[in-house]
């Protein structure tokens, strides 16, 4: 009886072992969080794109919300901590200090806002306009625009341009509104408006 009940407690022991070390092979990933910016490199990376100081940094939701200091003035960026990219920049104070007259500050709601960010004058990149959105779609398919439209998704800020090509076929160009970096190519197949797929 005794030797059943020793391999009975040997055999449960080994299978533990096996399956926790089963388990922290497969879920070893699942605990370990993703690829997500500090706010240490969140800075760097700012200060090095934008070639100026970080003032402050905060932490909103997703987002990291900073004030840059540059020759020109003093700059709002808003990254998204899981991308990296930049959801929104505006200029809040010009070099000599005093607020910008027709763009004072207004609080910033990224994730729910559908305008596009502010278009500044200096150094730093520009938001695009509908029409350079359609210039940089028509660089990656070559037809006529059929609509270009302005959404927010997860706190970035896309255009989404419609392209009908010679052939009759539709694609769909997804552009950051801010860097102007084309995040997707998709097609529609079919050719038309119907969601049958």
């Amino acid at each position: 009886m005794k030797k059943k009940l020793l391999l009975w407690t040997g055999c449960v022991a080994g299978v533990i072992i096996v399956l926790f070390f089963l388990f922290n092979k497969i879920a070893g990933p699942i605990f370990t969080s993703a690829d997500v910016l500090t706010k240490q490199e969140a800075q760097a990376i700012t200060e090095e794109r934008y070639t100026g100081k970080v003032n402050k940094i905060h932490q909103k939701n997703n987002l990291f919300v900073m004030e840059l200091e540059k020759s020109t003035g003093i700059y709002e960026i808003i990254i998204n901590r899981e991308t990296g990219e930049v959801a929104s920049l505006k200029q809040i104070k010009q070099k000599d200090e005093t607020m910008i007259p027709e763009e004072q500050p207004k609080p910033v709601e990224p994730t729910k806002s559908s305008e596009p960010p502010v278009q500044d004058e200096g150094n730093v990149s520009k938001s695009l306009t509908e029409e350079e959105a359609a210039t940089l779609a028509l660089e990656q398919v070559a037809g006529t625009v059929d609509d270009v439209e302005l959404e927010n998704v997860n706190g970035i800020t896309y255009y989404f341009v419609d392209i009908e090509t010679t052939d009759g076929r539709e694609a769909i160009v997804e552009i950051n509104a801010i860097t102007g970096e084309v995040k997707s190519l998709t097609w529609d197949d079919d050719g038309s408006d119907d969601d049958d797929d």
